[in-house]
């Protein structure tokens, strides 16, 4: 149980909504004139040709047209486009989310009656203007780095750390990261760490790698999760990068029978020459050792502090609070949680002295497999602002039962039959 924040300046860019929806008719949508503008915005970054989704490809007609109803089903139930910050009675932000790509009602409709009606294609001639795709990747980028050698992927589901030394002579600043996943169907979650110590390159000795399992070398700077775009800062906050740092590339790897591969990841930085005006600080508060000895765990109900799920337990409730000490007034920007196969829910709050409590982000749907990073659109109203001596205050819930199809599933993955 853990949670990842982002804290840093202000000012960035907004994009979301149904941009591409409009209705031509009243007759039932067909993918030329409804569905293709929608597709396009909604569902192609991933399904596509060597991206994450590949296998579901969603291009054209030809392609979309037998997902009709997979794909109303699935938005129906807002399980796509994946996007699990929600806005509930325990949580109402009162900020914007960077990329918000959840559709409105009226899009969904649109999703159920083109299936209702049988996926007609329509007429290409009459066919609606298409949105320019927004760019996923960062379109441009000053340094790459990449692990000497091939990595030979295994069965598992284990972590590598690959340390990749800055080539540069000077000092720069880190505006942007990007993680390319060499292997996209065996890489589950990437980490890019600013190792200025250089402890990842003197664990990983000869060989140029290292299994970093819950090992921390450096500070957190970027990332890759699946349909997440890259790492990116608000204007004016970037890292520094000192020449000769080591960034050290965290990469789990979740491998099935018979998956195994090569996998070649990869690091792109977007630099500048110019001093930042912030310098954005990574806070990790969870119930891990290297944080705190005491675990931070709010007493359950017989007065235990210790962090254990038991068996059986469908709806099983641990809390963590940690006072937050760092000097001055933070501007939030990023923030994530982070369980894993048995968590359910997880709700992560400001406790400010003498005021109510301030909601950052609520998963009620917890899924391992999409685990983002949600940026906030600082150039909103309500940016979230935490001071020292707030608290953050972490609920997760965990289902330890039999109920729990996505434990079960992985149990069966794991080849573990009997529990």
């Amino acid at each position: 149980m853990s949670v990842s924040v982002l804290w840093g300046g202000v000012a960035c860019s907004s994009g979301s909504g149904d941009s591409a929806l409009e209705v031509q008719t009243e007759e039932a949508p067909t993918w030329h004139g409804d569905m293709a503008p929608l597709v396009m915005e909604h569902c192609q970054t991933c399904h596509q040709d060597e991206q994450l989704a590949e296998d579901i490809s969603l291009v054209d007609y030809a392609s979309a047209a037998p997902w009709a109803t997979f794909m109303a089903e699935e938005v129906e139930h807002q399980r796509m486009p994946p996007f699990h910050a929600e806005e509930t009675s325990r949580c109402a932000p009162q900020f914007d989310w960077l990329a918000d790509p959840r559709l409105s009602q009226e899009a969904i409709d649109v999703f159920q009656l083109w299936s209702d009606a049988g996926a007609p294609e329509g007429d290409a001639a009459k066919a609606s203007p298409l949105p320019t795709p927004e760019a996923f990747g960062l379109e441009e980028w000053d340094l790459e780095l990449v692990p000497e050698e091939v990595f030979e992927v295994y069965e598992g589901d284990y972590q590598i750390c690959f340390p990749m030394v800055n080539p540069l002579k000077e000092r720069r600043w880190v505006e942007a990261v990007e993680v390319l996943p060499g292997a996209s169907s065996l890489v589950h979650h990437v980490a890019v760490r600013l190792d200025t110590e250089g402890r990842s390159l003197e664990r990983a000795g000869e060989e140029g790698w290292y299994p970093c399992t819950g090992t921390l070398d450096g500070d957190e700077i970027g990332g890759f999760l699946p349909g997440t775009p890259p790492s990116t800062y608000p204007e004016g906050a970037a890292f520094v990068l000192e020449p000769g740092a080591v960034l050290s590339m965290q990469v789990h790897y979740h491998v099935l029978s018979g998956q195994m591969g090569e996998d070649l990841s990869r690091v792109r930085l977007k630099l500048t020459e110019t001093s930042p005006r912030y310098e954005p600080t990574l806070l990790r508060v969870g119930n891990d050792i290297w944080l705190d000895p005491k675990g931070g765990i709010v007493p359950g109900p017989d007065g235990e502090t210790d962090f254990f799920i038991p068996s059986g337990a469908s709806n099983h409730r641990e809390v963590f609070v940690k006072r937050f000490t760092l000097p001055g007034t933070w501007a939030i920007f990023v923030v994530a949680n982070h369980m894993h196969y048995v968590g359910v829910d997880a709700l992560l709050t400001i406790e400010r002295e003498g005021e109510s409590s301030e909601c950052l982000l609520h998963t009620p749907q917890w899924d391992f497999d999409w685990q983002q990073g949600y940026r906030i659109d600082t150039t909103s109203p309500g940016v979230p602002l935490v001071e020292e001596g707030d608290r953050l205050r972490l609920e997760c819930a965990y289902n330890n039962s039999l109920t729990n199809a996505r434990w079960m599933e992985t149990l069966d993955q794991e080849g573990i039959t009997e529990i």
